[in-house]
């Protein structure tokens, strides 16, 4: 009995003291690793969203973070925006889309934690010259045209990484006209 629980301590006391050597926790910055990453373990979160909107006005989700554990600090060096797009296809490659790096930590408490997003609901841009080098959208009275109707996925992506969080589930989304 005493050997199991020094292999289980021995087990988060290596990967603590490999994390640690990653330089991705320091003693300074919050509860230990061992600690932490006991606690995440659990960490759950689901985006709510509709399943049904209608193109073009902004659209409002939320990140839902179910954390029954202790304090987990989701960053060590940038604080996140959470970034929610609507996509035809999922993405390949690394979920979250690096941009200007805000300084400070991103703190969730034991409990759950509601993070927003607002969800734009046209394309990114448009063009008013049919010449244009890539395929962008034309523009309709000079203005960004709502997204066309039809199905969509709702992806959660971060615009600096996160750790201990899971991976969130798209969200199935019709997109009507009106």
């Amino acid at each position: 009995m005493n050997a199991g629980r020094a292999l289980s301590f021995g087990s988060v006391a290596a990967l603590a003291g490999l994390c640690i050597g990653a330089g991705a926790w320091s003693a300074t910055a919050g509860p230990s690793v061992a600690t932490q990453m006991l606690s995440t373990r659990r960490l759950s979160d689901y985006l709510d969203f509709p399943r049904h909107i209608v193109s073009g006005p902004l659209m409002h989700a939320t990140l839902v973070v179910n954390n029954p554990g202790g304090t987990v600090n989701l960053t060590q060096t940038c604080s996140p925006t959470l970034l929610v797009t609507l996509v035809k296809t999922l993405p390949k490659g690394p979920q979250f889309e690096p941009m200007e790096c805000f300084g400070g930590r991103y703190i969730l408490h034991h409990g759950v934690t509601h993070i927003s997003a607002v969800v734009v609901t046209t394309y990114e841009g448009c063009t008013e010259s049919s010449n244009f080098p890539t395929p962008v959208s034309p523009c309709v009275d000079g203005a960004v045209p709502p997204l066309p109707p039809g199905d969509y996925l709702a992806v959660a992506t971060w615009n600096w990484p996160v750790t201990y969080l899971p991976p969130t589930q798209p969200v199935s989304v019709v997109v009507t006209d009106k």
